[in-house]
């Protein structure tokens, strides 16, 4: 997955959007949210800003970033974390400053008059800590999506080790068509090849499991009829 499909699935389990719904919201139009979320191709300059505009965050510095890698999403979070705790010093300042202010004219003592707009000033900082506090809520989405695939395949290959050794034994390879992301394998028979999804290989190994554990029930109880044969 490229990085506009990750952002873009996170934004709508956040908001509990469907595509329609997201179409809408962002006025962009549907066929282009669904190239978006199959990661055809990268939004436009244009797009971004409607994305970062309809949900009030900041994304155009992480399209180029890898998202498939939780070391690189958790970068993000620590560089948004400073920029985050930067704005709150900032607007901490101002606000001690306007408080000031407002105190001292409040007692008619001679005071100087800023070269700016307090209100203007924190009305800005607090729009741009918002936005700072939502990317980092896409930014968490995201990496618990990548904890939650990690250990998917964690189970497929901890929990299972012993059937994909057994149709390793037969030549039957099986291994991930991405390092990263291990969303979906690619499985080697017989000089032929195919590709399938992490959930759906999780549950043929399960029903392979279930189907060894019945016939092998099946061979024992043949075994004990014929054994107990007058």
């Amino acid at each position: 997955m490229n990085s506009i499909e990750i952002i873009l699935k996170a934004l709508m389990k956040i908001n509990n959007l469907t595509q329609v719904a997201l179409s809408l919201k962002t006025d962009i139009p549907l066929p282009t949210i669904r190239k978006y979320l199959k990661s055809e191709f990268n939004p436009t300059r244009k797009n971004i800003k409607k994305i970062e505009n309809t949900f009030n965050i900041s994304i155009i510095d992480l399209i180029d970033r890898n998202l498939n890698d939780i070391t690189e999403v958790e970068n993000l979070e620590y560089e948004n974390n400073l920029f985050l705790e930067k704005m709150l010093k900032k607007i901490e300042n101002v606000e001690i400053e306007k408080n000031q202010f407002e105190y001292a004219a409040s007692k008619g003592g001679a005071v100087k008059i800023p070269d700016y707009n307090f209100y203007e000033v924190l009305e800005q900082y607090e729009y741009i800590k918002l936005q700072i506090e939502n990317t980092l809520k896409i930014l968490n989405e995201i990496k618990f999506n990548l904890i939650t695939e990690n250990k998917k395949v964690d189970t497929i290959f901890k929990l299972d080790n012993d059937i994909l050794t057994i149709l390793k034994k037969y030549n039957i390879l099986i291994t991930p068509t991405n390092e990263i992301t291990q969303d979906t394998f690619k499985i080697k028979l017989e000089n032929k090849y195919y590709n399938i999804g992490n959930k759906l290989l999780s549950n043929i190994i399960e029903s392979l499991k279930t189907n060894l554990v019945n016939d092998f029930k099946s061979f024992l109880e043949i075994i004990d009829n014929e054994t107990n044969k007058p």
